[in-house]
């Protein structure tokens, strides 16, 4: 099963973002205000958000040009295995 295959996969994504948030946010509030700290979660989250999203992207591709490429492998084997009979043939003609 893939990573995105299960339904709760945002749902649960979201929870473990959210958990990951409120700890980031309770360390910060040992050196700034809570104010400051809530201001600064909200900063590197929405710097995060476009990077995490083009990560997604990423793994997306990349597993499609692994199906691809697993593709093009096993055509390149038949490929060879044709020209494995021919030349078998070809040999028994002479």
């Amino acid at each position: 099963m893939s990573e995105h295959s299960n339904i709760y996969y945002p749902y649960i994504r979201g929870i473990i973002n959210h958990m990951a948030s409120l700890e980031v946010k309770h360390k910060l509030e040992t050196v700034f205000s809570e104010r400051q700290a809530d201001t600064l979660v909200t900063v590197v989250e929405e710097a995060i958000h476009p990077v995490t999203s083009d990560l997604g992207d990423l793994k997306a591709i990349v597993r499609d040009l692994a199906v691809a490429q697993k593709a093009l492998a096993e055509a390149q084997q038949r490929t060879e295995q044709r020209i494995g009979a021919l030349d078998g043939g070809a040999d028994q003609r002479h």
